[in-house]
């Protein structure tokens, strides 16, 4: 099987998401520029400005995401050419030596094939190939779920656990279908289920689900939230307004997703040992949660962007 490998065809590709990725910059930063724009301090443009951040947080995500594979596909191109270069020097050296044919010695006599691997060095070439392959997966591209770096390890735990929430909520009693129909009292009973069902999927003790009516600052809405109190003690609350709509399903349950995420973050943190998750994780959320941003005192791009933030957004995302 001859497999042929065009670099102009993949270069031109690549020359386009660059194009594609100055593009979502330009507009990035044209958003950026317009929220600037806008009065801080005008209640009426708030929503607007949240709902802008929202979508620059978004498109920056992208413009990562396109950086990162561009940067892998170009190193990809470039050794495998360079692994082509080797293995078609050590043939032509091969033959130069005056090898008489396939198994035999320059003087007709039998040689093994190790000997001949050995000889014209494509053993040693795609041995290489395979090595940097795999280390550039374990160190470029964790969130594709490949290799075997710590990391890689802590996103497909990720994907499992996501998964096995998406899994629960296609059980009819947790569908949006049943939610509409059931009464308040009974989706409180769903909400706790599922609680206690996150508990066990998370490997994590939340202890208690409180559902009542949370006050927020002007202009925000507060959805839900997880108070840590020290040595392993979490509870969590949600606003009762989403579980009294009809319409309040997608964002209860989000906001379930995502609290929860919070419970496992601290638990991680208190006992990394117990969970699949690489040394930069556990560190990066020690130090957000000794440094923790708050809508009130940093602003609320500030609190959207931090790690412990942007990670159970980007959890609850997965099972949403």
């Amino acid at each position: 099987m001859n497999i042929k490998v065009s670099s102009s065809g993949i270069k031109g590709n690549l020359s386009q998401m660059e194009e594609i990725k100055a593009k979502l910059s330009s507009v990035e930063s044209g958003i950026g520029n317009v929220d600037a724009a806008m009065d801080s301090h005008s209640a009426a443009f708030e929503k607007m400005r949240r709902r802008i951040t929202d979508i620059q947080g978004d498109l920056q995500d992208q413009i990562r995401k396109f950086a990162a594979m561009e940067d892998g596909l170009e190193r990809a191109l470039e050794y495998y050419f360079a692994c082509e270069n080797r293995v078609t020097e050590s043939a032509s050296d091969l033959s130069g030596a005056g090898v008489g044919g396939p198994g035999h010695g320059a003087d007709g006599g039998q040689e093994t094939e190790s000997a001949v691997i050995a000889g014209i060095g494509i053993g040693g070439a795609l041995a290489g190939f395979g090595t940097w392959f795999w280390n550039w997966i374990n160190e470029t591209a964790p969130e594709w779920g490949w290799g075997d770096s710590d990391r890689a390890k802590e996103v497909r735990q990720d994907k499992a656990m996501a998964e096995s929430i998406k899994t629960v909520l296609k059980e009819e009693r947790y569908t949006k279908k049943y939610w509409k129909k059931a009464d308040y009292d009974e989706r409180v009973e769903i909400l706790t289920e599922l609680f206690h069902t996150l508990n066990d999927i998370l490997g994590i003790n939340v202890r208690e689900i409180h559902i009542e009516h949370l006050d927020a600052e002007p202009g925000y809405i507060l959805n839900g939230y997880l108070s840590y109190y020290g040595n392993g003690y979490m509870e969590m609350y949600l606003n009762r307004d989403w579980v009294e709509k009809d319409s309040g399903y997608d964002q209860i349950i989000s906001t379930l997703c995502h609290e929860m995420r919070h419970g496992y973050q601290h638990a991680v943190v208190d006992h990394p040992e117990n969970y699949i998750v690489s040394n930069e994780t556990v560190t990066a959320w020690r130090d957000n949660f000794n440094d923790y941003k708050t809508t009130e005192e940093d602003g609320y791009s500030a609190y959207r962007k931090q790690s412990v933030e942007a990670d159970a957004r980007s959890f609850s995302d997965k099972v949403i």
